[in-house]
This record gives C-alpha cells, sequence and structure tokens, in this order.
C-alpha cells in the first residue's frame, strides 16, 4: 500500500513535470528569430488596430464582442525580447505571471500564415469540435443531451470565437475534453479520471489564465457525472463526493500551475514575482494595491447582475420560464417523476460554480463582464439536463396515449 505522503506527492510531482515540459515547449518555439515572423506579426497587428480593441459583431452589443486588448498583447508577445529562447519563454515580453502558452501553437503557425488566415482555420476546427463533441455526447449519453449541449453553446455567441485566439482556445480545450471523455471514460479508473482533471486544468492555466477556463472543468465534468450513472448507479452522497474530488483535481491543476511559473521566474531569471503577484490577485479579486486601476468603481452586485443580464437576455428568460413551466406541468402536476430523480441533485452544485467564481475573481468578472458572463455555460447545461432527467418521459407517454384512447369513446 502506497504511503499517504506519497499519495498526495504524486499529484504534485505530476504538476511540476508538466510545468517542465510546457517551459521546454515555449523555449522550443522561441528559438527561430524574430525575422522569421516579424512581417506577419506586424501585418496582425495592424489589422487588430484597423478594427479596434473592442469591435462588435452583428447588432447583440458587448456580448458578442472581440477581445482585440488582449489580442494586441498577445501577438507583441510572439517576438522575444532576448536572444536566450529560455529567457523570452519564462519572460513573454513582461508578463512574468501568466504563462501564455498559446505561444507554443501560434509562433510556428506565424512562420507560415498571417492572423486572417488563422481565424479563417479556425471557423473548420471550431464547426468539427462542436459538432464532433455533440454527436459523440448523444451517441454515449442521449440525444437530448447533445441538444442541451448545444443549445448552452449558443447562449455565449459562439458564432464569434473564430475570430479571437482567446476564445476560441478556451473552446478548443474544451472540446477536446468532451471528446476525450467520450471516447475513453470506459477504460478510466477513478485515479485515472482524478489525473484527468489535473491536466485540463493545469493545460487551460498555460494556454490562457482567466478568460473563461471554468468551461473546460463545468462541460466534461457534467458529461462525466451522466457516463458515470450509466456505469454505476450511485447514492446522492456519493455523487457530490465524485463532483467535487474532480473538481479539486482541476482547480489543483490550475492554481498549482500558476505558482509553478512564478517559481520557474524566480529560479530562472533571478526575479521575484511574488509581491507583483499578491498585487495582482488583490487587483483581480477586490480591486485593491493597483493604483493603474483606481478609477474603476468595483461593486459585487453590479458585477453579478452585468454577468446574469449578459447570459439572459428577455428571449432567453422567456424560454427559460417556458422550460420551467412545462417542466412543472409533468414533474409536480402530472406526477410524472424519475425514481431516480434524487440521485441528480449533485448535478445542480455545478450551477453554483460561475458565481463562486464571479464572488472571487470578481473585479475581473466586472471589468470584463462583456466576456466573463459565457462562465454560466456550463451551469446552464447542467440546469437544464437535470430538469429533463428528472422526469420520466414514458409516464408522460402512457398518459397522453390515455386521453388518446379517451377522446375514441
Amino acid at each position: 500500500m502506497k504511503s499517504r505522503p506519497m499519495k498526495f506527492l504524486k499529484p504534485v510531482l505530476f504538476v511540476v513535470g508538466l510545468s517542465i515540459l510546457y517551459t521546454i515547449l515555449m523555449t522550443i518555439v522561441y528559438i527561430p528569430p524574430n525575422s522569421t515572423i516579424q512581417r506577419r506579426v506586424d501585418a496582425s497587428l495592424q489589422d487588430i488596430e484597423n478594427e479596434g480593441l473592442y469591435p462588435r459583431v452583428g447588432s447583440f452589443g458587448s456580448v458578442a464582442g472581440l477581445d482585440n486588448w488582449t489580442e494586441k498583447d498577445l501577438f507583441g508577445m510572439l517576438l522575444r525580447n532576448s536572444d536566450n529562447p529560455l529567457y523570452a519563454a519564462l519572460n513573454t515580453n513582461g508578463w512574468l505571471l501568466y504563462w501564455h502558452g498559446y505561444v507554443v501553437v501560434l509562433r510556428p503557425m506565424l512562420l507560415f500564415i498571417g492572423l486572417g488566415s488563422i481565424r479563417y482555420l479556425n471557423i473548420f476546427v471550431i464547426i468539427l469540435l462542436m459538432f464532433s463533441s455533440a454527436y459523440l455526447i448523444a451517441k454515449k449519453i442521449n440525444f437530448i443531451t447533445g441538444l442541451g449541449y448545444l443549445i448552452s453553446l449558443g447562449l455565449c455567441h459562439i458564432y464569434i470565437f473564430p475570430l479571437s485566439i482567446s476564445y476560441s482556445t478556451v473552446f478548443i480545450t474544451m472540446t477536446i475534453a468532451v471528446i476525450t471523455v467520450c471516447l475513453f471514460y470506459e477504460k478510466w479508473g477513478k485515479m485515472q479520471l482524478f489525473y484527468f482533471f489535473i491536466i485540463i486544468g493545469s493545460v487551460i492555466n498555460f494556454l490562457t489564465l482567466l478568460i473563461i477556463p471554468l468551461l473546460t472543468l463545468t462541460y466534461p465534468l457534467i458529461i462525466c457525472y451522466f457516463l458515470e450513472q450509466q456505469k454505476q448507479k450511485k447514492s446522492c452522497r456519493n455523487n457530490f463526493i465524485y463532483i467535487l474530488k474532480n473538481s479539486f483535481a482541476w482547480f489543483f491543476g490550475f492554481g498549482f500551475t500558476w505558482i509553478m511559473k512564478w517559481m520557474l521566474v524566480s529560479l530562472f531569471l533571478n526575479s521575484s514575482p511574488r509581491k507583483f503577484a499578491i498585487r495582482e490577485i488583490l487587483s483581480r479579486m477586490l480591486n485593491i494595491g493597483n493604483p493603474e486601476r483606481d478609477w474603476f468603481q468595483f461593486s459585487r452586485s453590479t458585477m453579478f447582475k452585468l454577468n446574469i443580464h449578459n447570459m439572459f437576455p428577455k428571449i432567453a428568460i422567456v424560454l427559460a420560464v417556458l422550460i420551467l413551466s412545462i417542466w412543472f406541468i409533468l414533474f409536480v402536476l402530472l406526477r410524472a417523476r424519475n425514481k431516480n430523480a434524487i440521485v441528480l441533485l449533485p448535478i445542480l452544485s455545478i450551477c453554483f460554480y460561475p458565481y463562486i467564481w464571479y464572488f472571487v475573481w470578481a473585479q475581473y468578472s466586472q471589468l470584463h463582464h462583456w466576456m466573463t458572463y459565457r462562465e454560466q455555460a456550463g451551469a446552464v447545461m447542467a440546469g437544464l439536463l437535470f430538469l429533463i432527467n428528472t422526469v420520466d418521459f414514458n409516464i408522460v407517454h402512457k398518459f397522453f396515449n390515455k386521453r388518446q384512447e379517451g377522446n375514441k369513446w
């Protein structure tokens, strides 16, 4: 039997290993000189400047806006600021606290194509991944679950994702995670699943820190939950533990990968980002410690209102009321209740995840509400699937069959 210290040390060593891998990958992609990509970087930056920092797509307002401010910084990071590739990899043009791992993909791509072509390719990649993941969900669980998945993504204004490197990075990571779960879940044991969520949390921190990362937890976790129900029925208590354990794995991977970046910077760059890290965290959470943001009127209540309003416009609220009314009629009035409905209660805990996230990263979630509202998409899917799966449609079918037979007479 493994000793307890080793049991807890293995996940730590695992993330350390991933962080070393990230550093090696970042170092390799920074080896080619700037001259190999300078022309395409300049052209991409010019395209972004022509569009503006926060351009809006269509007539939906800021909720369908691009984050070109981040894209501009991102393309600036592609040009190394040192002849030492390792220094360039860890420094990322002064962004010491963040990995910005999309450099690993973007820098090689810029050797051949520019921003316009990358966005064009993104269209095909996102469509392929979206429908492939929906198909596998429908195949492995049921059609309704696949439909709920697509509906929840629709609320995110997903059509703008191909135009944004930041958004598409999160979406691609999430859909690959969902596809992986659908293909391999039946073969996994408890620890393999635990490490899978550590990997996803770590990878999304490496790629992009606070740009709607929660989607990479909620969607795969929901799919895992329903696949687990097919595999073996568990008690309500055990289902809560299942959700909490795998959520902890994701947050551990996410948080410790961030800390590893600070440690590597301290080790190789002779720089101590600890004070700056604390200031940045306090700023993102409470809007304190950063004089540059003194102008910002921070309010948690305002933050919650903005994010909820962005996710649920009037038409979405009307649809939600309609769905809840139908569920009430079927579940309460017709008593078409699934006998295992109580076992599904833990899935509702996922509905609270985005709001806990907002509470913690409050300042960031208010300042970027036009983007962070998408964190609620997983909660929408969890809520929809709870309502659908607590209804026994066999009872509904029998009820309407009886009514039809009665009408014949």
